[in-house]
């Protein structure tokens, strides 16, 4: 059986929220894209972490970090991302939407 690389995603990552839900459609996911106007975070957070103001937050947000990670998304398998069923995610400009788990999920 093949050995899995882990890469620990904790540390600072690109965060903006997007209340209009308009990021998808500006290409955020985009390589290219301009980020650097968005607020540097520490990940794992909480919105109220990031700003009281934002504890009953309920939109959706957008996090951005690079990392290289030896395989390609069609040939690896991502374990706990966070995701609660039906948010997604993009990966080499794919997008990648969460299934429930067995047994319920969240």
């Amino acid at each position: 059986m093949a050995v899995m690389a882990k890469i620990d995603l904790a540390g600072r990552w690109r965060h903006v929220m997007d209340g209009t839900l308009a990021g998808e459609n500006r290409g955020y996911f985009q390589e290219t894209f301009d980020r650097s106007a968005w607020r540097s975070i520490g990940v794992p957070s909480t919105f109220a972490a990031i700003d009281p103001v934002l504890a009953t937050y309920d939109r959706a947000a957008w996090y951005a970090r690079t990392v290289q990670v030896g395989w390609r998304a069609d040939g690896g398998v991502l374990h706990d991302v966070g995701l609660i069923a039906g948010d997604f995610l993009h990966i080499d400009r794919v997008r990648v939407v969460a299934e429930p788990e067995a047994g319920g999920g969240r």
